[in-house]
């Protein structure tokens, strides 16, 4: 098992894991756990179960078809056969491998949004994505960029424009002929909010917080309602030709 799939897994993991689970629930007793009944331990139970390489290759195959992104990379950590079927193409659209289409994406279609960028903060300057994962441990040195999902297409389907619709007077274009990844999203959001706003923008932020306008950013003229809330949806616009990327209002 590589430690890049690994990675990949983790970053879905939140502050809410490992929470004691004392608090508001019971523990079942020995006498309702099926797997103590007639003095069985779990470890007898594991004991009998057949290990991964011993099940026929069509079972795997219906059971990693009922698997979304997270399940499928967690697959990954069972053994080398089940890594070995998790590479094969019908994969590739749930794990957003599989690069654009040549022909137009249906006009008006919803489209799914990469976990990794639904995992990271996305109001940052330069290169300082952090996942709620990496918060939750105090974590605050590992970027996003250091996952190798970060090199996975940003949406499923894939498409070469993606317009990301961040609450500024500005949306935000992401291209790329080959498909734009979850890097290139974050990247222009990284340019997006250090960069200056409007004249207009600046000249209104001046007026309001006495600060010069030629010094203004983007993330300055949010003031204090730049709260990350997530992105909320993803379709297709201008017949099929572009996907629009929308985030969530920010909390304060």
């Amino acid at each position: 098992m590589s430690e890049a799939d690994s990675d990949n897994a983790s970053f879905h993991s939140s502050s809410h894991e490992g929470r004691d689970s004392s608090s508001g629930s019971r523990s079942a007793s020995p006498a309702s756990d099926p797997a103590r009944r007639g003095g069985r331990s779990y470890a007898w139970v594991l004991a009998t179960l057949p290990k991964p390489t011993e099940l026929p290759i069509e079972i795997w195959w219906m059971v990693l078809d009922h698997l979304d992104y997270r399940g499928l990379h967690k697959a990954q950590l069972l053994c080398k056969q089940v890594q070995t079927l998790i590479q094969d193409e019908r994969f590739d659209a749930i794990l957003f491998r599989e690069p654009p289409s040549k022909g137009k994406l249906p006009s008006n279609m919803q489209v799914a949004i990469h976990p990794l960028l639904q995992s990271v903060s996305c109001i940052f300057t330069g290169s300082d994505a952090i996942t709620w994962a990496d918060m939750a441990k105090d974590n605050w040195t590992r970027t996003a960029f250091e996952y190798p999902a970060v090199d996975e297409f940003a949406t499923s389907p894939s498409c070469d424009i993606v317009n990301l619709h961040v609450n500024t007077a500005k949306t935000v274009p992401v291209t790329d002929r080959n498909g734009v990844k979850v890097r290139r999203v974050l990247q222009r959001l990284g340019k997006h909010w250090s960069s200056k706003p409007t004249r207009f923008v600046a000249e209104q932020l001046a007026a309001q917080e006495g600060v010069d306008p030629d010094k203004t950013t983007w993330l300055l003229a949010l003031g204090d309602h730049n709260g990350w809330a997530g992105w909320k949806e993803a379709f297709t616009e201008n017949e099929g030709m572009a996907v629009e990327l929308h985030a969530s209002w920010f909390d304060s």
